[in-house]
């Protein structure tokens, strides 16, 4: 049932865009702290036989997402009164050193009627602490909610509001009461509480005294004198019918996945997500009620109290800079003046042979030999083996063997002076074909991030190996793990690029040799990205350098956002205001919309004044981030060709049917007789179509309940001749694409049919 406590895999802790939303290195740790408090509560739990659920964001990540929401970064969850009481209790013992519990009664400006678990109580950058913690350092932990029964006499139930509402008002005003004003309302409160008011020393004694009591309020309710559950504090409190769920919902649990491990959630989930969030499977970048990232308020307070900044990448000015190229050091520097020499020496072989002095025209000979030696080896160091003019110097150095030992022969002037002849026709051969083929021909050098992101970089490579008299270079660069202290740790195992696509390894290619025209570079972060790095040898400062036009490209593709999307936008400095944008040439981005929120950003970061630079700087460049995962040839399981292919050879019509657990909760004989009414249905056209079923993901708590709905599932689907059941994720995505109609609950699947254009309709279990 429980989670052992881990680390986290190296990898989880890397930026990622999940649902089309960036999640910075930093977001990842804060997760991984998280988590690693949960484990806590959960170990305790299972211990204590103490019953909890994923609650508000976190239940709706763990049922949509398998984990987080994307754009959420908090932990709650929630607990029945008895089980909330005992948890506050037996924490204190059970918790590891460090951890504690926050509750009013122990902090001194914490009143909320909730707990929170804190892995540690304040800003910690020791090493220790930053090892267990995957190197977050801020305060962490989980928010833990109550839920007590509703009085199912609504006359009563209003009494019993009124009352915590008063006692409530009188704790939170305490201090602007006079001393008459205080001790009528005691009296009141303690009538209505049927308790003495103890003697208090200070004010803050009282209030907590008074919160004790509202929570007493809260707890009044027997579970056999209500139907349904609430947090009493603030909806309850309120009577909002809306925060109020069926008691029944929470008798059982289920564990699901969450990033790696799993979390219990009420077997009533899909109900109270629904009367939460309406069609919460529905992705909506909503706001939670707190503030984004969590950490932000103590990175302020932090910043507050230091009198350095906190390492980061900072923007200076003297960055805009433009770094010189020495072309001179490069082959196009080099290569010209090897060929003048040749020239020279020619012109030198041509006068010795005219003047007749022999000795002076064997010595140039030889000089000459070398000069298109070391001019051709340099060539084939630039451009590889095979170029025709490295195979006009292999002739020249030929032509002038032959000269010397015509010379040593005492041969006629004739036949000498058209032997250099032959040298010149062959030099002008061979500065013509370098030209043509090595110094008018441009070179790109791309440098993609990893092996999996190539589809981001396919597009330029096509593009650049399109254009005439272009050389295209692929250097995938190796990518380092880093510890919490931003050392190297371990080589990342990188994954085959495309057969098709020839890679140089990283010290096969001299940089300042080359000095490529245009150098595509896919990662901004240069040292700053906390996770992992590139040598820094290829960080963008250093880059520069090495040629006139560094371009940066993300390797990823993050959803087009509004500026209204605070969210969003904040989370764009963890790729926009970094090295690898303010030191390249040019940035290409996905659209217009995401061109202007960079500039805006950028003019956040650097001032308002360098608008002009990144207005000429950042590019919109659809058409390298357009995704070809549509137009991909779907590779089809064996299993499911049998029902979905005839026996020509011909594609079946194919139904998506998607059903959920959830719809058993409500009224699970009703969702029985729909089953099983679909079911028969289905079973009387089955030779003309196929059906994919996905039932959800099934789980190893299978009791009650969950187990009568995977029981039911497995026996009507054995009535079904021509159908599979999808077991995961990747089924599913390959069912949506393959399948003609969709018909199930409401989900993402169900809107991504009907985006495609496909039939769908939503399975209503309460009509049969």
């Amino acid at each position: 049932m429980g989670n052992e406590e881990k680390m986290m895999d190296s990898k989880f802790l890397e930026d990622e865009i999940r649902d089309g939303f960036y999640i910075p290195t930093l977001g990842k740790r804060a997760w991984a702290a998280e988590l690693i408090v949960l484990q806590e509560v959960d170990r305790i739990c299972s211990k204590h036989h103490i019953k909890y659920f994923a609650a508000y964001g976190t239940l709706l990540g763990a049922i949509r997402h398998h984990g987080f929401i994307p754009w959420d970064d908090d932990m709650d969850i929630m607990m029945l009164r008895k089980d909330y009481e005992k948890f506050c209790k037996v924490a204190k013992e059970e918790l590891p050193d460090g951890f504690e519990v926050t509750t009013f009664r122990n902090h001194e400006n914490f009143w909320s009627f909730m707990a929170r678990v804190v892995a540690f109580p304040r800003i910690c950058f020791e090493e220790e602490h930053l090892e267990k913690y995957n190197g977050f350092p801020y305060i962490a932990g989980i928010d833990v909610f109550v839920l007590d029964y509703v009085h199912a006499d609504n006359e009563k139930e209003s009494e019993r509001c009124s009352f915590a509402k008063y006692v409530l008002a009188v704790a939170d005003e305490l201090e602007k009461m006079d001393e008459k004003t205080l001790g009528e309302n005691l009296q009141r409160v303690a009538s209505i509480c049927e308790t003495e008011i103890p003697e208090y020393s200070t004010l803050h004694e009282l209030k907590v005294f008074l919160y004790e009591r509202v929570e007493k309020l809260f707890a009044g309710v027997k579970e056999s004198e209500a139907e349904n559950v609430t947090q009493m504090m603030p909806f309850g409190i309120e009577k909002m019918e809306s925060a109020q769920f069926y008691k029944k919902y929470f008798k059982e649990s289920i564990r699901v996945p969450f990033e790696d491990i799993t979390v219990p959630v009420p077997m009533g989930y899909d109900s109270i997500l629904k009367k939460t969030y309406g069609d919460y499977m529905h992705s909506v970048r909503g706001l939670a009620g707190h503030d984004y990232p969590f950490f932000g308020t103590q990175r302020k307070q932090l910043q507050a109290c230091l009198d350095f900044p906190i390492p980061g990448f900072y923007f200076d000015k003297k960055q805009l800079e433009r770094k010189k190229t020495e072309e001179d050091k490069s082959y196009r520097g080099i290569l010209p003046l090897q060929l003048e020499g040749l020239r020279t020496s020619l012109h030198e072989i041509s006068k010795a042979q005219k003047n007749g002095k022999n000795v002076e025209l064997i010595s140039y000979l030889e000089l000459a030999q070398q000069q298109a030696i070391e001019l051709g080896t340099l060539v084939e160091q630039v451009k590889g083996e095979g170029l025709e003019v490295v195979t006009a110097l292999e002739q020249w150095c030929e032509e002038i063997y032959q000269m010397h030992q015509l010379l040593n022969a005492g041969e006629e002037e004739s036949i000498i002076e058209k032997s250099v002849s032959q040298l010149e026709s062959l030099y002008e051969k061979a500065a013509q074909r370098l030209q043509e083929e090595v110094l008018s021909r441009k070179e790109v050098v791309l440098l993609p991030y990893k092996a999996k992101y190539w589809d981001k970089m396919k597009h330029i490579y096509q593009e650049k190996c399109n254009e005439p008299d272009c050389d295209v270079y692929v250097i995938p660069m190796k990518c380092y793990e880093k510890d919490y202290l931003g050392n190297f740790v371990r080589l990342q195992e990188d994954g085959n690029y495309p057969e098709d696509v020839h890679c140089i390894a990283e010290g096969d290619f001299d940089f300042a040799l080359h000095q490529p025209d245009e150098i595509i570079m896919e990662t901004p972060y240069d040292s700053y990205n906390m996770a992992v790095s590139v040598k820094p040898f290829f960080f963008s400062s250093n880059l520069q350098q090495y040629t006139k036009k560094l371009v940066y490209i993300p390797y990823f593709k993050e959803d087009d956002f509004a500026r209204e999307d605070e969210r969003a936008f904040y989370n764009l400095q963890y790729y926009c205001n970094m090295p690898g944008v303010i030191y390249a040439d040019e940035v290409c981005v996905q659209s217009e919309s995401m061109r202007q929120r960079y500039i805006e950003k950028l003019c956040e970061f650097a001032g308002e004044e360098t608008k002009g630079i990144w207005q000429k700087k950042i590019v919109a460049k659809e058409e390298y981030f357009r995704d070809e995962k549509a137009d991909e040839i779907v590779e089809i399981p064996d299993n499911w060709k049998k029902i979905v292919c005839r026996a020509d050879g011909s594609d079946k019509k194919v139904l998506l049917f998607v059903t959920s657990f959830g719809m058993f909760v409500e009224n699970e004989k009703q969702a029985i007789l729909k089953l099983k009414s679909i079911i028969e249905c289905l079973e009387e056209e089955q030779e003309d179509f196929a059906v994919l079923w996905y039932a959800g993901k099934q789980n190893t708590d299978t009791i009650g309940g969950v187990k009568r709905y995977w029981d039911m599932v497995q026996m009507e689907q054995k009535k079904l001749k021509n159908s599979e059941r999808i077991e995961t994720d990747h089924e599913l995505e390959v069912a949506e694409k393959i399948s003609t109609a969709y018909y199930g609950v409401s989900g993402e699947a169900a809107q991504r049919m009907a985006q495609g254009g496909k039939p769908v309709m939503i399975l209503n279990s309460e009509i049969v």
